[in-house]
């Protein structure tokens, strides 16, 4: 316990909302829209298509027809309204910066949520990656720290893993969770994360005096690690 030490941060949250894509979900609640009419003209235009349609996939699970490809939420989430004021904010970032196109990692499918009740997550991190980093787990680390980058679609060049920070998040936390997206490595590895888990985004980090314990992430077996 000796590495432990205790940490209280503060931080604000990005905000705005994007108006063309709240056009274009209409259209296809209407009906009026299909994914298959999409033609990329150019490479670039296929990149952006792909980015374009991860972010409403997502939410078509709450449209008629949804592709239904998001697990059940855990017991200490719900969906959050649509009505919620600050919904259009965290959907804007949502399309933003989680849900990204095959191979750079994100999200594949994403959903908008608030955490029902008091609940810890955790963030391994090192290198590049810092603790106020938006991406974390909601169950704690175990197995190895390649087991780790493996099992969440983390190319060893963005995170160092050396150590883990666990947070406490309280109930009424609004965030994003998701099925994670497959990352290319610089090394040319593929990381295909398994459909099964849920990470989250969110900027744990700017939850007033949230307090987070951190220590050293032992490499071997992050689950025998002094905070987990």
């Amino acid at each position: 316990w000796a590495d432990m030490k205790i940490i209280k941060l503060n931080a604000l949250l990005p905000s705005r909302c994007v108006g063309i894509i709240c056009s274009v979900l209409t259209l296809i609640a209407a009906g009026m829209f299909k994914w298959r009419d999409i033609v990329p003209t150019s490479d670039n235009d296929n990149s952006k298509t792909k980015a374009f349609v991860n972010s409403f996939s997502s939410l078509s699970n709450s449209l008629p027809g949804g592709s239904g490809e998001v697990p059940d939420l855990p017991p200490f989430l719900t969906t959050l309204s649509k009505d919620d004021d600050d919904y259009d904010d965290l959907y804007n970032i949502m399309t933003k910066y989680a849900l990204k196109s095959e191979g750079v990692g994100g999200f594949k499918e994403a959903e908008i949520v608030a955490f029902t009740r008091e609940h810890v997550s955790y963030r391994l991190y090192g290198g590049k990656a810092e603790l106020c980093g938006h991406w974390w787990t909601m169950d704690s680390p175990s197995g190895t720290s390649e087991d780790f980058d493996e099992h969440f679609a983390v190319c060893p060049e963005w995170n160092d893993a050396t150590t883990i920070g666990h947070c406490t998040v309280p109930p009424g936390y609004k965030a994003i969770v998701g099925i994670g997206q497959t990352a290319t490595c610089a090394d040319g590895e593929v990381l295909d994360p398994p459909a099964s888990v849920l990470q989250l985004y969110g900027d744990v980090c700017a939850i007033t005096d949230i307090v987070c314990t951190f220590c050293s992430a032992h490499q071997f077996s992050l689950e025998t690690s002094a905070c987990v």
